[in-house]
């Protein structure tokens, strides 16, 4: 039991100061790694259905507008686990959390592969996108809070390359997957991986620091994980630990809403919503879309690893100006107003492969850089108590944005838009994006909240 009362307690330690004053210690990189390997699978799993729904809809016989409702499928489970597991972790713990989401992930996607009509797919598409959405918190939230001040947005960005590093993954071996197995060979392997993973998981991943400082009767596993941390100090389990942030009720959602956080709630979500409905749109529908100029597949599916491994150089950019920079959000902000010309140029491109591959790299350099980084900043803007609702809370309604994305680009296509008028009314979420975010810095919210008064753990 850890004990605030000064006559018992033998020392009073601020977690964040340890964390931030040691050196980056092995037991965190375990933490990062851990967590860039969810954030793999979760780019594998995104991408690839954009790479089997060519081979799924000459198969089936379908148009390809008609398979819009399958890509929002998976990333409307995707918002809804974000808001209900994102916000479960923050009551019984992240790892818990976490290993529920992997396993839901795992089942549902092995059972995409044996779906033998669009339905079936739709609803295995949906559930597997929960357990990816509750995935997504919970590799967020620990990425930020093992990680110091000093070096938080490039880790949490260097952890987030493993969204588009499994999507690039995606692309180079979905191709070979479908010409030797067939399409259902991408699913088995995107369902196996988290299922193989789980022991790992169990046996490895550490309870979120910060959210063990929050309960009680934590005492000796906070002591024990950070003598881990700074191996140069022993740390007493009846020791006072604080953290020097508010404290609302841990899974608040009312506390979102708070006037200290209520700004940063409504433009970060809105900036989400825009953000992913646009780099949604054009991950799930480049190969269909550039196919549709008479690009070959094989430079179709190109097309969109070149859209993720750009953003990763974008991203390390950005992060490392955000680092450096006392003000982070205008640099996110000009990377989406960049962006929207970007996207526009794609469609300029014509049928011209050189010019498009421009065009797709600067997108993604700009649109999947800042997104990345903007995923940096709420991870470390919300206090740790409602740290996991808040971005599950953002990332839910980004996700709503990210499957109208797929369900715009479908139903412009069936309206007979063409695929550079598509491109081009891209740039209208991306100035949207950019119009939140400078709005927030407006309202002086444009770094982390007022950390307030420390915050200590007392017996209960």
């Amino acid at each position: 039991m850890i004990d605030t009362d000064p006559k018992v307690a033998r020392e009073r330690v601020d977690i964040t100061a340890v964390i931030d004053g040691a050196k980056i210690s092995p037991l965190q990189m375990r933490v990062f790694g851990l967590c860039f390997f969810v954030a793999l699978l979760d780019g594998f799993d995104t991408q690839s259905i954009a790479f089997v729904a060519p081979s799924i809809v000459k198969a089936w016989g379908l148009s390809a507008a008609s398979f819009g409702p399958v890509f929002a499928a998976g990333l409307f489970g995707t918002a809804v686990g974000s808001l209900a597991l994102g916000r479960l972790a923050d009551r019984f713990g992240r790892k818990k959390l976490m290993l529920v989401s992997l396993a839901i992930f795992g089942v549902f996607t092995l059972a995409c592969a044996t779906a033998e009509h669009s339905t079936s797919l739709l609803l295995s598409r949906f559930f597997a996108g929960i357990g990816l959405g509750g995935a997504l918190p919970n590799l967020m939230a620990p990425a930020a809070e093992y990680a110091p001040q000093r070096k938080r947005s490039s880790i949490v960005v260097t952890i987030m390359w493993g969204f588009p590093l499994g999507a690039i993954l995606g692309g180079l071996l979905s191709t070979a997957l479908i010409a030797r197995f067939g399409w259902q060979a991408v699913f088995y392997l995107g369902g196996a991986l988290p299922l193989l993973a789980l022991p790992l998981f169990i046996g490895f991943l550490p309870e979120s620091i910060r959210f063990l400082a929050l309960r009680p009767d934590a005492g000796a596993a906070l002591a024990g994980i950070l003598s881990r941390i700074d191996r140069t100090r022993s740390f007493d389990p009846a020791a006072a630990y604080s953290l020097p942030e508010l404290a609302p009720q841990p899974g608040s959602m009312r506390a979102l809403f708070s006037p200290e956080l209520i700004a940063g709630t409504i433009l970060l979500s809105t900036a989400f919503f825009t953000s992913l409905l646009l780099s949604y749109l054009l991950v799930n529908w480049i190969p269909l879309l550039l196919q549709a100029e008479g690009i070959p597949v094989a430079n179709a599916v190109i097309g969109t690893v070149v859209l993720n491994f750009s953003g990763i150089v974008g991203s390390y950019l950005i992060s490392k100006r955000m680092d450096a920079s006392q003000r982070r959000l205008p640099w996110i902000a000009t990377g989406y107003i960049l962006s929207a010309l970007a996207v526009a140029c794609i469609g300029l491109a014509g049928a011209r492969l050189p010019w498009i591959m421009v065009g797709i790299c600067a997108t993604g350099f700009l649109l999947i850089g800042a997104q990345m980084s903007l995923g940096a900043f709420v991870a470390s803007f919300y206090p740790t108590a409602v740290r996991g609702t808040g971005i599950g809370w953002t990332q839910a309604v980004g996700r709503v944005g990210s499957l109208f994305g797929p369900l715009i680009g479908g139903l412009l296509l069936s309206l007979g838009a063409s695929p550079a008028q598509l491109f081009a009314l891209g740039s209208i979420p991306a100035l949207l994006t950019a119009s939140a975010l400078l709005l927030l810095i407006a309202c002086g919210r444009d770094d982390s909240p007022d950390p307030g008064r420390a915050v200590p753990i007392s017996r209960r």
